[in-house]
């Protein structure tokens, strides 16, 4: 029969030996855990930052948009002056646009945020319709000045800046000068000012639609308008890539040109 002494130490002796065992082990079994959590973080795709692009602003300078957030990125455009941009903030120093079904970032600090005044939804937008600038002829009036500042593109449309000329309805607005943006169905913004107003005598549905079912009328030079075959429809929504879609929004801006 075997002493109690002698099992206690067997018992102790067998403990001791699983002690090493499991010092032993366990080393192996960490490089192993380690090398595997690594090979799994190589083959874990980093995702892109999810972003609500729903500020709008411009380009206070000629501005280098770059593929990450920081000055050593690859340069994959540059922004005029005045350029109107739709972002989402990132941090203090950068923000993110879409560019090219991607995302990009621009300098925060040469970026003006424009605040909205007021914003419209439309429905039924019918067309783009168009005046002659120079039926514009009272020289003490805003409009005139607008028209003074502006220049005429190759298509025929009046521009100031990087904006282009329109009239709308009082509905909206009636103060000349002022920041507009017209938002297609397509999802293209076309960037604008209130030139003129339509007169209320020659506008419908609470004055926010012309008679022929257009909520936005371009001021042009109607001599090189109609040479992109516009006098018979009097649409010259056709004319530029992306335009040809009904505007579904009118957002008016707290910023004028005077």
């Amino acid at each position: 029969m075997k002493s109690p002494k002698n099992v206690c130490i067997r018992f102790i002796s067998k403990v001791c030996q699983r002690k090493k065992m499991v010092k032993l082990m366990l080393p192996v079994v960490t490089i192993a855990v380690t090398q595997n959590v690594y090979v799994m973080a190589q083959n874990v795709k980093q995702e892109e930052p999810q972003f609500t692009f729903s500020h709008y602003g411009e380009t206070t300078f000629k501005l280098n948009v770059r593929e990450n957030p920081n000055m050593k990125a690859e340069i994959l455009d540059i922004l005029p002056f005045f350029e109107p941009v739709t972002y989402a903030e990132y941090n203090d120093e950068w923000v993110a646009i879409e560019y090219d079904n991607e995302v990009a970032y621009l300098k925060k600090e040469f970026i003006e945020e424009l605040e909205i005044k007021s914003s419209f939804h439309v429905i039924n937008d019918e067309r783009k319709s168009y005046m002659d600038y120079r039926k514009i002829t009272s020289k003490t009036s805003r409009q005139y000045k607008v028209q003074k500042r502006a220049y005429t593109t190759e298509e025929g449309y009046r521009m100031v800046g990087n904006r282009y000329c329109i009239a709308l309805g009082s509905y909206y607005t009636t103060s000349v000068g002022s920041y507009v943006d017209l938002v297609l169905q397509n999802g293209e913004i076309i960037p604008c000012l209130l030139a003129e107003c339509k007169a209320d005598d020659n506008t419908v549905e609470n004055h926010s639609k012309g008679a022929d079912g257009s909520v936005s009328e371009f001021v042009v030079d109607e001599n090189k308008i109609r040479s992109h075959d516009t006098e018979e429809t009097g649409n010259c929504g056709k004319i530029t890539k992306g335009w040809d879609s009904p505007v579904v929004k009118i957002i008016i801006y707290n910023k004028s040109i005077f």
